[in-house]
């Protein structure tokens, strides 16, 4: 293992990471002072960029959520078990190589457990607000943005949400797909490596486009923005970040996959289609609602520019 003073490779990745995320979290600061509304990213790229890009941005993030603890919990067979026949855990194996830190790994692997089960109410909620926005800009039915007095929330959002997780748990678990759309196992494969990573890369992107675009695109937004003249360069200097990650651990990969075996079956079981139809699929529905905006006699350069209604 490499090391570079009390600290080794690991440690320095993380460290320069967290640095990163600082920049990330002041281009998300400086924005939402401006335009605190319902969905996120999605508003700051649909009113600075274009509102094709702020659609496809979080149709990459509202797919791209996934379970992150399979491991953890078992599920992954490729992983060699423990002598005793347990799951190759982390905790477990920490406290096969020290038992005295058993509390320490104990208190760990309870909040690796409980952990998801807090964060899904948090996806539900961001995503069905995430729809909110949609409705209120006219790229979805205003179905979608129907507000619940009794819940106080988007209701219908929170059920096509909870709806469509439970069909993509439904192939992810049994055998019901053709194999051009999921592994050799015939099922789902929304937790290949190469998948939620691809459904990700607008996500990380735009952020940095955004703020260096922002003054140039819309400066009657960020007129009073905090440090607003400085955010082209915390845009820049974001970038960097995941232009490097995606450069060096994604595309560099893939190609050298692709060209050492059968490209058809990495694509297929690394969950390479997978993100391909979900972009394809944001894409057809985009158009089909500009279309019927248009129809509707929907000024969409008026209502673009405008903030949505909080």
């Amino acid at each position: 293992m490499w090391r570079a003073g009390p600290f080794s490779a690991y440690g320095w990745a993380s460290i320069i990471a967290g640095l990163f995320c600082v920049l990330l979290a002041l281009i998300f600061a400086s924005l939402t002072s401006v335009m605190p509304r319902s969905g996120g990213d999605y508003v700051f790229s649909s009113r600075i960029l274009h509102p094709f890009h702020g659609w496809l941005e979080f149709v990459d993030a509202g797919d791209r959520q996934r379970s992150w603890g399979g491991s953890y919990w078992g599920f992954n067979t490729s992983l060699t078990a423990l002598p005793l026949g347990q799951p190759n855990s982390m905790p477990l194996l920490a406290v096969v190589a020290n038992s005295s830190l058993w509390p320490l790994w104990f208190i760990i692997s309870l909040g690796g457990v409980v952990f998801p089960f807090l964060l899904c109410p948090v996806y539900i909620n961001f995503i069905s607000r995430m729809q909110l926005a949609w409705s209120l800009d006219r790229q979805v039915p205003e179905w979608f943005g129907n507000v619940s007095e009794r819940v106080r929330g988007p209701l219908n959002a929170i059920i096509a949400t909870l709806v469509l997780t439970a069909i993509f748990l439904f192939f992810q678990s049994y055998k019901d797909l053709p194999t051009f759309l999921a592994t050799t196992g015939h099922k789902l494969n929304l937790a290949g490596t190469a998948f939620p990573i691809m459904m990700a890369i607008l996500t990380w992107s735009l952020p940095g486009f955004n703020a260096m675009l922002v003054r140039w695109r819309r400066p009657d937004l960020v007129r009073n923005a905090p440090f607003g003249k400085a955010l082209p360069w915390i845009g820049l200097a974001w970038l960097v970040f995941p232009v490097w990650i995606y450069i060096f651990a994604v595309f560099k990969p893939i190609v050298n996959a692709l060209k050492g075996g059968s490209a058809l079956t990495y694509l297929e079981t690394n969950g390479i289609i997978d993100a391909g139809i979900f972009y394809l699929i944001g894409i057809i529905i985009y158009f089909i609602m500009r279309y019927r905006a248009v129809k509707a006699g929907v000024d969409e350069k008026m209502l673009f520019t405008e903030i949505p209604p909080d």
